[in-house]
């Protein structure tokens, strides 16, 4: 039972069927006592409107027979002489009438002035009723009943049948039958139905006029404040009181609902009501009700005891199914189901068993299947590994002795223009110009496995399109190689035309598209247009040189795809220059279009968006390349004379201010009178030791920022560096050596110290050169261990650092650098021939101040930075830092 219940189906489908017979039961239910209720309630509204007229007749009735009992009577009178309607005897007949017709309390005789003339008691002297409606309508000839009043005489509550009585044939006197509101109560108390009906009578003021229980019940509340007064205001007291006549369902005077009739009666001058209670007349209908609840009952456990049935019949061959289900996706290939149901279900169980079959079948073969996928999987990710490593290594080996190639014969080129031979100049350029050429081959191939890989990066920036494309023009002035070929670009604003993208990408896009236009066309105009629409805009590179067949336009975008092979041997090109295009463009969220003419030219549009928002950061530019000149005043302490005579000898050829000092002298006071821009200090000295010295030098504000060359025949390197010297020298010492520590330290007060960690000897030759130039210091590492060995005692200002290095690689140099305190603020410039991956290149951005790719001239890009250093630096030192 507890496991049926579990099953979502068997509860599903039991609720469901129990709702529905639920829902149509109580539906019928519903309407049923529905209609009851509306049918019960017209009856009972016909029933006391019925009552009502019963009770209205029987009044009308009552009354009349009271108007002819007085009409008798004055007709009667009328045939008796005038003389003796006051007599003894007629008071005699009064009497006697009123004790044979017990429903008058009193009949009078009045004569034209409404005096009472005789009564019961006799003649009237203090009774006057002139001014009563039923006298004057009499007096003038009209019958009439009044309206209930109190009699002057005691106060009682009556109405008035006023009759006239004529002698000789006019009115001369009024005959007047009084009616107790006594015998009014009577009559309606008579006619009530106990508790079911009320039957009151109201005047024309809302007032009671006759009461049952009920109504004295109401009246004698302590709840009724007024008890002089007991008007009423329901619905039934409103009607008659506008003469209406009608039935309705409203509460009564005490709130509860009742089935009220009314009209007013003019017979009497008052409105009678009656009222059923609902609540007493409904009774029949409230034990339809519960027959109906107890018949729901019945109803919801015979639909229980049913549904459960029927759904365990119906669902426990699919529960089978299921839970065979649930064990095949458990792997869990049981036994066949066995069970017969004589039903369409037999049906369903004979084809789950023989799926159930077909897939324990299908999974042995999977299986084996996935243990060969898993094999080759795991030697498809080696082998894309082992490609990545591939690639980066390919880059960094060609890259690295490319960009020596032509950093060296760029230098050779700049040094010797006025040298060599044109020959042999122009000799240099050409292997400048193939190496760079075979260094934009292998960047192409490189950036294609990037772009195919999806590992090529985006760098969002805001820069104006308008200054790319006046760069672009200055290269494309190279690109045409004296052809006569003209360059023009049309804008569609003056303004200038900012975007949102990574701008080196739209740079390569151009470069790519005009060097095409440029390499196929021999003559005409090359045109570079840019317009805009809302979201993009449109760059269109237009040539008219060779053009491409028609049948070709659809696969030029194909990587190593070269549609005309003879002319493209001409040019060169490996084919995925277009390729390559659409791949960045495509990447910047942009699309590219051809349009060509074979022999008149090509037009390629790149739609690029006006701004990408899928930002991985952007680099800032930098300042113009700046040099400085070093300073030439040189102070040598040192109590040796032929020393001080060799350090003149080495310093003369290079036009140095020379000072000399023995140490005996007031060594700071020296200094502030010269201002040297180097110390060169030696250690055992007659007075002060050197360290004395130099620990005060560092002390002192003035002279903190000095560089300080130590030099003795002592091995003090160490403590040396650690007392914040500049550099440590080891006499003897040889002039080139002393030059070297010099021009070093003399850089050191405009300029910055260099580290530079790399294991290609070319480039460390080739930064040597151009720092040298430059008077810049630095020092040199051949690979990781070296770098870190030489940071312990030095601190430089800047570290330029390769990532591929034997020993330890540039992540590792990173990582120990930042772990230092006293290397905390050295700037870190990561220069490398290897091709970085998304997570490498994101690591390099936040850990070191610079990332450069030694792609063609990197050297311009490291030296952009170390002056932008070196004017950083200065500005401190300016501000006293």
């Amino acid at each position: 039972m507890g496991a049926l219940f579990r099953s979502k189906i068997f509860r599903r489908q039991f609720f469901a069927f129990l709702l529905i017979i639920c829902s149509i039961f109580i539906t019928i239910s519903l309407v049923f006592l529905r209609v009851s209720e509306l049918s019960s309630r017209e009856q009972y509204l016909d029933i006391a409107e019925n009552y009502r007229n019963e009770v209205s007749e029987t009044i009308e009735r009552w009354i009349q027979g009271r108007v002819f009992n007085i009409r008798t009577q004055a007709a009667y009178l009328s045939l008796l002489a005038e003389n003796k309607l006051d007599t003894p005897e007629i008071t005699e007949i009064l009497q006697n009438q009123l004790i044979w017709n017990n429903n008058f309390y009193n009949i009078i005789i009045l004569d034209r002035n409404g005096d009472v003339v005789n009564s019961k008691d006799g003649p009237l002297s203090l009774l006057n009723a002139a001014d009563r409606e039923y006298f004057i309508k009499a007096i003038n000839g009209t019958p009439n009943i009044s309206s209930f009043f109190q009699i002057r005489t005691d106060n009682n509550l009556v109405i008035a049948i006023g009759e006239p009585i004529y002698i000789d044939g006019e009115v001369a006197y009024v005959l007047a039958g009084y009616i107790s509101i006594d015998r009014i109560k009577e009559i309606v108390q008579a006619l009530n139905l106990g508790e079911m009906v009320h039957v009151y009578l109201v005047d024309s003021e809302g007032t009671f006029i006759t009461n049952s229980r009920f109504i004295q019940d109401f009246m004698y509340s302590e709840g009724l404040q007024d008890k002089s007064q007991y008007r009423l205001d329901t619905e039934g007291v409103q009607g008659v009181l506008q003469g209406e006549k009608g039935v309705h369902i409203y509460g009564d005077f005490h709130g509860k609902r009742v089935f009220g009739a009314y009209e007013w009666m003019d017979s009497i001058q008052a409105g009678l009501i009656v009222e059923f209670m609902e609540k007493e007349m409904i009774k029949p209908l409230m034990y339809f009700k519960r027959v109906i609840y107890i018949s729901a009952v019945c109803v919801i456990l015979i639909g229980i005891v049913l549904g459960f049935a029927l759904t365990k019949k119906i669902l426990d061959p699919l529960n089978m199914l299921i839970v065979a289900s649930r064990n095949i996706a458990r792997q869990n290939y049981q036994t066949p189901i066995i069970q017969k149901t004589n039903s369409e279900w037999d049906v369903l169980i004979d084809t789950f068993n023989k799926m159930q079959e077909a897939i324990f079948n299908r999974e042995l073969e999977l299986m084996e299947k996935n243990t060969a996928l898993r094999v080759q999987r795991a030697e498809a990710v080696e082998a894309n590994k082992l490609k990545s490593q591939f690639l980066a290594n390919m880059s960094h080996e060609l890259r690295t002795p490319l960009n020596a190639i032509i950093g060296f014969t760029g230098r050779v080129i700049k040094k010797t223009t006025d040298i060599l031979p044109p020959v042999q100049l122009e000799n240099l350029q050409i292997v400048k110009q193939e190496a760079q050429h075979l260094l934009d081959l292998i960047n192409d191939l490189l950036d294609y496995s990037k772009i195919e890989a999806g590992k090529m990066e985006i760098n969002v920036d805001d820069f104006r399109l308008d200054e790319v494309l006046r760069e672009v023009y200055t290269m494309a002035q190279n690109l045409a190689e004296d052809k006569p070929i003209d360059y023009q670009t049309i804008l569609y604003t003056s303004e200038p035309i900012y975007m949102r993208g990574d701008r080196i990408k739209v740079k390569q896009i151009l470069i790519n598209l005009l060097s095409n236009a440029f390499k196929y066309s021999d003559k005409g105009t090359i045109t570079v247009t840019i317009k805009k629409d809302d979201f993009f805009y449109q760059i269109e590179v237009q040539d008219e040189g060779v053009g491409i067949k028609s049948e070709n336009l659809e696969s030029i975008f194909e990587e190593f795809r070269q549609v005309d092979g003879s002319y493209t041997r001409k040019v060169g090109g490996t084919g995925l220059g277009l390729s390559i295009t659409k791949g960045l463009v495509e990447m910047l969220g942009g699309f590219i279009e051809v349009k060509s003419i074979l022999g008149k030219g090509s037009t390629f549009t790149v739609h690029l968006p006006i701004r990408y928002d899928k930002s991985e950061g952007s680099e800032t530019k930098k300042s113009p390349v700046q040099t400085l000149q070093p300073t030439r005043k040189i102070l040598c302490i040192d109590d040796d004379p032929n020393v001080q005579r060799l350090y003149k000898q080495y310093l003369g050829e290079g036009e140095f201010e020379v000072y000399s000092l023995v140490g005996d002298e007031d060594i700071s006071k020296e200094i502030k009178t010269i201002q040297p821009d180097v110390i060169v200090l030696d250690i055992m000295l007659p007075h002060k030791d050197g360290w004395e010295i130099l620990a005060e030098l560092k002390k002192n504000p003035d002279t903190r920022k000095i560089p300080v060359i130590m030099a003795s025949v002592l091995s003090e390197k160490k403590l040396a560096y650690q007392m914040r010297a500049d550099e440590y020298l080891i006499k003897p010492v040889e002039q080139q050596e002393f030059l070297d520590a010099i021009y070093y330290a003399a850089t050191q007060k405009e300029g910055i110290s260099i580290l530079i960690a790399d294991d290609d000897e070319k480039y460390l030759n080739l930064m040597g050169q151009f720092l040298q130039e430059e008077n810049i210091a630095y020092r040199f590492a051949a690979d990781g261990e070296e770098a870190l060995r030489i940071l312990k005692d030095w601190y430089p200002d800047v570290l330029i650092l390769d990532i591929m290095m034997p020993h330890k690689d540039g992540f590792a140099v990173i990582d120990e650098v930042q772990r230092r305190v006293e290397l905390r603020d050295m700037a870190i410039i990561v220069v490398t021939a290897k091709d970085l991956d998304k997570e490498e290149r994101s690591i390099l951005r936040k850990r070191a101040n610079k990332l450069i790719q030694k792609s063609g001239d990197p050297i311009d890009s490291v030296m952009e930075f170390l002056f932008e250093k070196i004017k950083e630096k200065l500005r401190h030192e300016e501000n006293g830092n």
